[in-house]
């Protein structure tokens, strides 16, 4: 290989790419670049017709009602209370909070370590998003423990789990104060019997009914009645689309719930609106069992009669069942059904392998995490990072002489700290939920498996007027080898600092 052209040349293309920058962002706080994201759009995996579809499913929990954020502090505090009463974890942790800052969807915990960390879609772990109770972990004491920055797929089935779904946001929360709590007490303990402690905990919550309840009790306070949610169902069932609700929350809390979305005190307002209503449906057992379906009295609440169910009646209320059961009595099966849901692998993944549903993900992180993309300081670092890493790409294979290896040094570091600003912009500890910190993260990755469509809110897919007449189509992802990131740099550049150096005269 030719060796790369005169250090003044190297700092000329540095020279340049700070004066393109500094052009960008003028063009971006002018409002004269394009690139900025709809946060309301629904964004496409896989080619979805739209005229195929003849039934739209739904999950019920944060798909049409979609919580408020209090709702994650609620969930903690409960939790932390059966902690100290029923598992007599010391009641010095009552006085701690949850901070919604601290975790984000998709996290793994280590059991053998008490790591609560960030994975790639490769199984490598991001190693500035690994804590041990609040406690950031070294690198060096990461790459130690797994020997690298892979995970093998047998260790993560054996020793980890991971934290899916909106309602897993407390319990990320709640393992990693305890943990933080008993390490700086200085108590011995195994973070596999804490992480259990946890989550039999928040499943008490959720199993006992004290979470509906309360949810029930205080209902202004987590959800927001939702006249797009209910003018976008309307609107679906006039295109000739029917719909069905498949739930693992009971009935009495659903209609709770969807009583108040609505803004009506009448519960056929909303179930007219549905041809079937599954409750209690056990997912994600409900995609694998054979569970016969129970025909559910809605004003006695009983559940034992009148028989075996042989046919799913429109504006009937029924109990657990099976997909298989449900294929066979609606003929709703493959490409004919959008199920839409939070829960990646609860709601999605078995719908899709098993009977070739198609599935939508309700992702409310996505809006969010737009907002931040779009803004000038995100989208300025991003590009001076792909532009710099452009100009370390070309000159790493040339660095011979002591001063460009130490040009070069500087733009690794100075590399690593817009990773580390664009990271936080998102979470200060573990960054996006669907980055880590370059491709795709675990999380993202297992979306993508499980999901044709995804948009943070159910109402976005009304944005699109006449589904019946719409193809989701995705865009082409490009490979590695197919097209290289948009630089600042001109390619005229580049080249000439490969340009081979002119022999000296006298060699």
């Amino acid at each position: 290989m030719p060796k790369v052209s005169s250090l003044p040349a190297l700092r000329q293309a540095y020279a340049h790419l700070q004066r393109a920058t500094q052009k960008v962002n003028i063009q971006l706080q002018q409002g004269s670049l394009s690139g900025v994201v709809d946060p309301r759009q629904v964004y496409v995996f896989r080619e979805v017709h739209m005229k195929n579809v003849e039934a739209f499913g739904f999950d019920y929990d944060y798909t049409l009602a979609a919580y408020k954020p209090e709702l994650q502090s609620a969930i903690y505090q409960m939790a932390l209370t059966h902690l100290i009463q029923q598992m007599k974890y010391p009641e010095d942790l009552a006085h701690w909070k949850y901070d919604p800052s601290f975790p984000i969807r998709g996290l793994h915990f280590d059991y053998n370590k008490g790591y609560l960390l960030k994975l790639d879609a490769y199984r490598q772990v991001a190693l500035d998003c690994v804590y041990y109770g609040r406690s950031p972990v070294q690198p060096t004491d990461v790459l130690e423990h797994y020997g690298g920055t892979n995970v093998s797929t047998s260790y993560m089935q054996r020793s980890m789990f991971q934290l899916n779904d909106t309602f897993s946001l407390p319990e990320a929360c709640l393992i990693a104060d305890v943990t933080e709590y008993l390490k700086a007490k200085g108590l011995a303990f195994e973070p596999r019997f804490v992480c259990d402690d946890v989550r039999n905990s928040v499943t008490a919550v959720h199993l006992s009914g004290k979470l509906h309840k309360h949810i029930m009790d205080n209902l202004p306070q987590y959800l927001d009645p939702n006249p797009d949610v209910v003018e976008f169902l309307q609107e679906v069932r006039k295109q000739g689309i029917e719909l069905f609700i498949v739930t693992n929350s009971g009935y009495h809390f659903v209609d709770t719930g969807m009583r108040h979305l609505l803004g009506t005190g009448r519960s056929n307002d909303w179930r007219d609106l549905f041809r079937v209503i599954v409750c209690n449906a056990r997912k994600p057992h409900w995609y694998t069992g054979r569970a016969p379906f129970r025909w559910l009295n809605t004003t006695s609440g009983s559940s034992w009669g009148p028989g075996n169910v042989t046919h799913l009646q429109p504006g009937e209320v029924y109990q657990q069942g099976c997909i298989r059961n449900f294929v066979q009595m609606t003929g709703l099966e493959g490409a004919k059904v959008l199920y839409i849901g939070d829960h990646v692998s609860n709601d999605l993944k078995e719908a899709t392998d098993l009977q070739g549903w198609q599935t939508a993900a309700i992702l409310q992180e996505v809006e969010n995490e737009i907002e931040v993309q779009n803004g000038i300081d995100f989208r300025s670092k991003l590009q001076q990072q792909v532009d710099l890493e452009h100009l370390i790409r070309v000159l790493q294979f040339h660095a011979e002489d002591d001063a460009t290896k130490e040009l070069l040094f500087d733009w690794k570091q100075e590399r690593n700290g817009y990773r580390t600003e664009l990271k936080e912009c998102f979470n200060k500890q573990f960054g996006s939920v669907f980055r880590a910190p370059v491709g795709a993260s675990y999380f993202s990755w297992k979306v993508q498996e499980s999901a044709a469509l995804y948009t943070s809110r159910v109402e976005n897919l009304g944005l699109y007027g006449d589904l019946q007449d719409i193809t989701f189509y995705p865009y082409r992802q490009y490979l590695p080898h197919e097209r290289p990131r948009k630089s600042l740099l001109p390619p005229e550049l580049v080249n000439a600092l490969l340009a081979p150096q002119p022999t000296p005269a006298g060699v």
